[in-house]
């Protein structure tokens, strides 16, 4: 399911890793491009990123906190990408800037234009398919037996692991309604996130306007995961072809 988006529409500079949008605008049009970050999922799990000194300069209207932040997938202009919002930007001594973000909401691309010097997308939001009665029953089984192999999952993790999640946090909590958010559950998202997983095939559960198939397929690679030896946890080799 698809949400056409109120999105931003604005000038910006840019940087290496990341371009901001502005604040001011509510109409619908053009989102400015953005090369991805070190994250790329909704939740309040980005890293804050360090935008090098000498390459661009914040512009004034992203000087201060901004709801509109815009995050696009590996690629030079991907199709998927997710609205961050900066939530701080500090200027560290050398020069550089750190930017403090979360991840609101995931889109997909409409159409690609060129503005002022600058890439620009029309973009729509995306949103998790909603389902009731015996098909929600199922759902919500499917939700805590894969939330259940997270749980192992951290809890029996190796050192590495263990290393990821002192970085990136415990895994959040279940939510009461697991279809309350149009992304579905905050802590699939953390999941994704930290798991070892190819970019391609990360993109392929982004994309996803399906939780059931979403879950479905967290769950394949938590088993395989619990299933090999502490030394390590090898890569999915190739994303699956389609999307999930």
């Amino acid at each position: 399911m698809y949400g056409k988006s109120k999105g931003v529409q604005a000038v910006c500079s840019l940087f290496p890793a990341l371009l901001a949008a502005s604040s001011n605008s509510t109409e619908l049009g053009e989102s400015p491009h953005l090369l991805p970050p070190s994250q790329l999922v909704p939740g309040p799990f980005p890293p804050s990123e360090v935008v090098p000194s000498g390459e661009a300069a914040l512009p004034p209207q992203v000087s201060q906190p901004s709801p509109s932040f815009l995050s696009l997938a590996p690629s030079s202009f991907a199709d998927y990408g997710c609205m961050l919002e900066i939530r701080q930007i500090e200027l560290l001594a050398d020069g550089r800037s750190l930017v403090d973000t979360i991840g609101r909401r995931r889109f997909r691309v409409l159409s690609r234009g060129h503005r002022d010097g600058y890439n620009t997308a029309d973009i729509e939001y995306l949103e998790d398919k909603k389902v009731a009665g015996e098909e929600l029953q199922e759902l919500q089984c499917l939700h805590e037996n894969t939330y259940r192999l997270a749980q192992r999952f951290c809890e029996h993790g190796d050192l590495a692991s263990r290393h990821i999640l002192m970085q990136h946090g415990p895994l959040p909590e279940k939510e009461e309604d697991i279809q309350a958010s149009a992304d579905g559950p905050t802590w699939c998202w953390w999941l994704i996130s930290i798991l070892p997983l190819d970019p391609s095939y990360q993109l392929n559960l982004f994309s996803s306007t399906s939780l059931r198939a979403r879950l479905t397929q967290l769950q394949r690679i938590l088993t395989a995961l619990l299933q090999q030896p502490p030394a390590g946890h090898p890569l999915p080799e190739r994303s699956p072809r389609g999307h999930v």
